[in-house]
Parts: C-alpha cells; structure tokens; sequence
C-alpha cells in the first residue's frame, strides 16, 4: 500500500505523521557551552517577538554561531534529518543517506510564565526542538513547559478513540538533550513554564533541496 507504514502483513498506518524523538548521545558536554553561547547572545540583543508569549528569542542565525558545541548541535540536527529520510525507504545505514538541505535556528530562553502560542513553521519541511536546559520542574504543575503537538486530521475530533488516540494531542516532557524533529506544518505549542531556572531551547528550521538514498536508485 504506497504512503503507509506496515505493521502487520494486513495493517499499515496510513496518513502517518512522523516524529522523531531521542536524547543525543554528548549532550552533557555540550550544554554548557550552548547555553553560555545563548546567555552571551541574549545579553548583546534584545531578540525578536514572533509565537512567543514572553521569554527571549534570538534571531534566526543561530546556525551560524560559531564555536565546537554548535557543531557539535548541527551534527545532531544533521543526524536527525538523515534518521527521519531514512524512514520510507527503511535504509539502516544513515551513511548511505544523502540529503540536501538548508537550516535556520534561532534561541529561546523561559522563565516562569512564558509559553509559545500554537503555530506552524510555514516555510520549512521540518521542525526541530533541542533541549539545552530545562531548569526545575513544578511538582504542582506536571504539564510545565510541555510541547504538544495536536492531531493535523480535524475529523478525527468526531470520533475519538482512545487506543489509537484519534483527536488527542501529543505531548513531551522535556528533558536536557532532548531531540525533536516533526513535520514543520504540524500545528504546535509550549504550555506555561512554570519552574523556577530559566529553560533554554534551541529551535531549527530545516528546508530540503533534494536528496537520494545511495544504493536504492
């Protein structure tokens, strides 16, 4: 069945929305110095305002910082885009995995109160989230600082089915190092952060120019 994902010889997922979610191996090392990078930026600019309520964003060059932890985050993306091109194809070497793209990414910075209203990245064809820190979680507020991603099929709120949550909304609790990469025109948002730290996240545009899997035409 060509656009479905097998999961049984007689089942496939049709009209499946991928997400991709993983903590990068290194993140450990790499958080300081990300995060004194985006403390630097922030003191130098006052950033821009686009779906953020609150917080700090940095302007969308971030992908162009200099500095051994950015690379260290562009490979990560790199590894990312090369996993979810993969998928369709079901290739299991990502070395054999080509794709040409062009990626933007910006910073963002929260502090109690701020939140992302629900948005889309119209321009790109995927979204990506990286968690750098994500301060101290609210006991009282489980839901804190959550990033949700809702069910793009508008019909399936007329019939919810809880096992296959149909309707429902998709939500992660984030966690230092954190990996997210979905499709950019899945509708999104970040609930109120509650915590005390500041939470910082860095967020990437990524757009294809083309692509192939070597080996597979």
């Amino acid at each position: 069945m060509l656009g479905t994902i097998g999961i049984t010889p007689e089942i496939g997922l049709a009209f499946a929305t991928p997400v991709l979610q993983r903590v990068v191996p290194g993140h450990e090392q790499a958080g300081p110095e990300l995060a004194r990078a985006v403390r630097a930026a922030q003191a130098r600019d006052g950033g821009v305002a686009v779906s953020n309520a609150g917080g700090w964003q940095s302007r969308p060059d971030l992908w162009t910082w200099p500095g051994p932890a950015l690379d260290w985050y562009r490979a990560a993306v790199d590894d990312a885009v090369r996993r979810i091109s993969a998928l369709p194809q079901q290739v299991a070497d990502l070395t054999a995995v080509e794709v040409d793209y062009e990626a933007s990414a910006w910073a963002n910075v929260n502090r109690a109160g701020d939140y992302n209203r629900i948005h889309i990245h119209p321009t790109a064809h995927w979204a990506v989230v990286y968690y750098v820190e994500t301060g101290a979680a609210d006991p009282a507020r489980p839901g804190s600082g959550q990033i949700e991603l809702f069910d793009p099929r508008p019909l399936a709120l007329t019939s919810r089915q809880p096992d296959y949550g149909f309707g429902r909304g998709l939500a992660f609790d984030p966690a230092p190092g954190m990996l997210l990469l979905f499709p950019a025109w899945l509708q999104h948002m970040v609930h109120p952060y509650t915590g005390e730290a500041e939470r910082i996240t860095i967020a990437a545009n990524v757009t294809l120019l083309g692509g192939r899997h070597s080996g597979l035409g």
